[in-house]
């Protein structure tokens, strides 16, 4: 998120964003974990983990387009017609 203070966490976060956290304490007794969205603390170069973050996204869109090539299949004889006859 920062490394500096951040006074308003909504200028940096919307709700349902998938973020990376550090874990810096576990409190056993409450059943809290104390974490830091720190850019400092958070950074990695694992490849993995980065493009676990857009698989989802990918087959949404991916999903989108092969529906999109469906309707122009379905679509594309009825434009042929249409021009043929005008």
């Amino acid at each position: 998120m920062a490394d500096a203070h951040v006074s308003n966490i909504a200028d940096h976060v919307q709700l349902g964003q998938t973020v990376m956290a550090y874990v810096t304490d576990i409190d056993t007794e409450r059943s809290r974990a104390v974490l830091s969205l720190k850019p400092s603390q958070t950074a990695t170069t694992d490849a993995s983990y980065l493009s676990n973050l857009f698989v989802d996204k990918v087959i949404v869109f991916m999903d989108y387009l092969i529906y999109f090539y469906r309707c122009m299949e379905l679509q594309l004889p009825m434009l042929a017609q249409l021009l043929a006859t005008s």
